[in-house]
C-alpha cells in the first residue's frame, strides 16, 4: 500500500517519544499541526484491523481514546482553533472555505483519495494534505469502518453535552 503526492518536508518532523513515531508537521493558524494522522499504537484501531495501515492512515480512535493519542506536548485542537483556520465562520458552525485549503491531492495506490468537484478547488493552501480515510463507529471493541474516499473526521478536546465535539469534511 502505497500514498503518493503526500510532500514532506524532512526538517518538519517531530518524533512520539512512546514508540518513536515521526509526525510531519506544518504551521496554521499560527499552531503547530501535525500533517499526518495520529497513529499511536496503545490505543484505537488500524483500518479494517490490518496494522500495516496505521502507518497509512493512522488509527481510528473514540473521543476518549484520541485525547490520549496525542504525543507529548501535544493535543486535539479546539472547534475554535478549526474555526479560525477558516477565518470565517464561527465555533460549531460550516466552515465553507476551509475544506479546499486542507484537502491534499492524494492517491492511495494510484486511486485519487478526493474526487473532483467544481465547487471545492483542492489547493492543500496550508499545507495539511488532509486525506479523507474515513471514520469508525465502535461497539463495545468491534469497529466498522465507513467513509473512505468521502469523509475525513477529527476529533476537537471540546465537548458538548457529554459527547465529543469532531470536525468532517465531506463530499
Amino acid at each position: 500500500a502505497s500514498i503518493s503526492n503526500f510532500t514532506v518536508d524532512p526538517d518538519a518532523i517531530i518524533l512520539d517519544e512512546r514508540d518513536l513515531y515521526p509526525y510531519h508537521v506544518t504551521y496554521a493558524g499560527g499552531l503547530l499541526w501535525t500533517r499526518n494522522n495520529l497513529a499511536w499504537e496503545g490505543a484505537g484501531a488500524a483500518y479494517q484491523r490490518c496494522e500495516a495501515m496505521s502507518g497509512i492512515f493512522g488509527r481510528y480512535y473514540t473521543w476518549e481514546e484520541a485525547r490520549t493519542a496525542c504525543p507529548e506536548g501535544g493535543r486535539l485542537p479546539t472547534d475554535a482553533e478549526w474555526t479560525a483556520l477558516d477565518g470565517e465562520a464561527a465555533p460549531g458552525k460550516d466552515l465553507p472555505g476551509l475544506a479546499g485549503q486542507v484537502m491534499g491531492d492524494i492517491r492511495f495506490n494510484g486511486t485519487k483519495m478526493w474526487e473532483y468537484w467544481r465547487e471545492v478547488p483542492i489547493t492543500d493552501a496550508l499545507n495539511l494534505s488532509v486525506m479523507p480515510v474515513g471514520y469508525a463507529t465502535v461497539a463495545g471493541k468491534d469497529y466498522t469502518f465507513d467513509g473512505l474516499y468521502k469523509y475525513a473526521a477529527f476529533w476537537t478536546s471540546d465537548e458538548a453535552g457529554g459527547l465529543g465535539v469532531c470536525r468532517y469534511i465531506y463530499h
